[in-house]
């Protein structure tokens, strides 16, 4: 039991949901010799509108994902003989309430640093709420292993920022330097139970975990999706057999698709994916698969919950490859890593620039582009009905899932903002509501790269859907599992481009089995991209030890973290 005269250190979960390699938690552990409050609250405004648009920001199965994620921690935390404080509201409201309602002093918050304005404006009301405490709180928020290379130890400012205008700066500079990455840190063994609370010396209320409809809830999540995703009755070509978002069970769905949250099935992927299957030998021949479990790593979802940490898989990996060798594909999945490292520090150094409409370029005077904002189009794109069975079927894979390849998601989105012309912000906010595994730099650096707003030096970077459709999916097994009316076409061409299809009416007809394309994209099965190019460019690097690589570094290929 916990001495109530000696003072305890609250331990501040959020992007963090772990006990490896945990450097708050391990900070705090020492400050208070094992005294901690494990606290984490469900901010009822990650479940309110986005900013631009006003769509749901965490939708069901981030959600779902999530309630697992913290249910896993406090599992992991009383094994230890402590639990985990949950509240539903806001951190800056909660944290000093829970502090008063204590028979023992608490002197110290730890916490994970954040980047993005939303995140980092929390942190600020938090300190300014235990200022107003009776006795001070010393709030101390570190960047903790949120990235691959830690921040104090890149070979430049981040606010300066020069190696940060390309990726492949960045990547040259790091590789060049040897950059080496730290070591996790070890999980705790054993900690103190939680200290009594009140008057009447109770034990503290640790709190329920919500339930998913609660959560829903706050962003009347329900009612927005049936105004704007779920499929139009009168459109009767529309015979998806699998589970919508509208389910909140999993054991319908499809099992390839289907994650649990938490540390613990994080760690299991990642010994799975290394050790028992050993898949990350074939990674850079497989990244760009569409169906199964483990075309690609797949870490995503635990990453961006913090259920696992990006230096715990890069040491994994230095073992695999001390025991086993390096090879291309696990030199690939460290490189797509270090995509993901760069856009943190991308969003660090931009700020609120990477939310706007122009990105990271600045609004130009002589600015000629479109960006169309017209609901009713957008809506096309987010029900699966822009005519374009590839971009279609990846959609109703993020929709009925919460999942999508990297390459469907550089399809998806160049389709959106350079075919149809959109807004890019509704369709990284659409993403944001849907993804499971969305991470705030990742998604939004990403939709700028592709709207050509962001980091890439090919402004007008183009991917064909048609082109690519019979590039990845060159049989139409995917199109026709998402979409299985399409089977009655003839062969894979009619597959990527139903419109064109002019046999007997009895078979496959386009108004009952499939819709109209919305805009007509210029496609020669011959000539390939016509109107642009989505110009890569192969070189190659050397890496101490690992040889002569050719290294893509056109459009991000960071699909380990998806």
């Amino acid at each position: 039991m916990a001495d109530n005269n000696q003072s305890f250190s609250l331990v501040w979960f959020r992007g963090d949901l772990r006990l490896h390699d945990n450097e708050p938690l391990t900070m705090a552990i020492k400050q208070s010799q094992g005294r901690i409050l494990p606290f984490y609250c469900f901010d009822v405004r990650q479940f309110g509108p986005t900013y631009s648009f006003g769509f749901p920001k965490t939708g069901p199965f981030r959600a779902e994902f999530l309630i697992e994620s913290v249910q896993c921690l406090r599992d992991g935390l009383r094994k230890l003989g402590s639990d985990l404080i949950v509240r539903v509201g806001k951190p800056e409201e909660e944290i000093p309430k829970l502090i008063k309602s204590l028979n023992v002093p608490v002197t110290h918050l730890f916490g994970q640093k954040e980047i993005t304005s939303e995140e980092t404006d929390c942190e600020k009301s938090v300190h300014r709420a235990l200022g107003k405490l009776d006795k001070k709180v010393e709030s101390k928020l570190v960047w903790g292993g949120q990235t691959m290379h830690h921040i104090d130890d890149l070979p430049f400012q981040v606010e300066g920022g020069h190696p940060l205008k390309v990726f492949t700066h960045y990547r040259t500079m790091m590789e060049s330097k040897n950059i080496s990455v730290r070591q996790p840190f070890p999980s705790p063994s054993k900690l103190q139970s939680l200290p009594k609370t009140g008057k009447e010396d109770r034990e503290v209320s640790v709190g329920d975990l919500p339930d998913l409809d609660q959560l829903m809830a706050i962003g009347n999540f329900g009612k927005w999706l049936q105004d704007h995703v779920q499929r139009d009755p009168n459109y009767k070509g529309d015979e998806i057999v699998k589970e919508g978002p509208t389910s909140n069970s999993k054991k319908h769905r499809d099992p390839a698709q289907v994650m649990t949250g938490g540390e613990v099935a994080g760690l299991k992927r990642l010994h799975f994916y290394l050790w028992e299957g050993r898949h990350i030998d074939t990674y850079k021949s497989t990244r760009n698969g569409l169906l199964g479990s483990t075309y690609a790593t797949k870490f995503s979802p635990w990453l961006a919950t913090g259920c696992l940490s990006v230096r715990q898989i890069y040491h994994e990996i230095k073992k695999y490859e001390s025991k086993h060798g390096a090879n291309d594909s696990t030199y690939w999945v460290t490189f797509e890593l270090m995509w993901r490292d760069y856009f943190k520090w991308v969003g660090l150094k931009h700020k609120n620039d990477i939310f706007k409409l122009y990105g990271l370029k600045g609004e130009k005077k002589d600015e000629q582009r479109e960006w169309k904002k017209d609901v009713s189009t957008f809506e096309m794109w987010a029900r699966c009905k822009t005519g374009y069975p590839f971009v279609d079927a990846n959609m109703r894979e993020l929709t009925a899932t919460g999942h999508m390849s990297n390459r469907g998601r550089q399809n998806v989105a160049s389709f959106l903002t350079k075919d149809m012309k959109m807004d890019w912000r509704m369709g990284a906010e659409f993403f944001e509501s849907f993804l499971i595994d969305h991470d705030v730099t990742s998604n939004y650096c990403n939709w700028l790269y592709v709207a050509g707003v962001g980091n890439d030096p090919k402004e007008n970077r183009y991917f064909n859907v048609v082109k690519q459709g019979h590039m990845y999916d060159s049989k139409g097994e995917y199109v026709c599992y998402w979409f299985p009316q399409l089977k009655k076409l003839p062969d894979a061409d009619h597959m990527m481009q139903p419109f064109l299809y002019k046999g007997p009416e009895g078979t496959f007809s386009l108004d009952r089995d499939y819709c109209e394309p919305v805009v007509k994209v210029n496609f020669k099965k011959e000539g390939g991209d016509h109107h642009r190019s989505h110009g890569k460019k192969d070189f190659k690097i050397k890496r101490g030890g690992h040889g002569g690589r050719t290294v893509r570094d056109g459009a991000p290929q960071h699909s380990s973290t998806h």
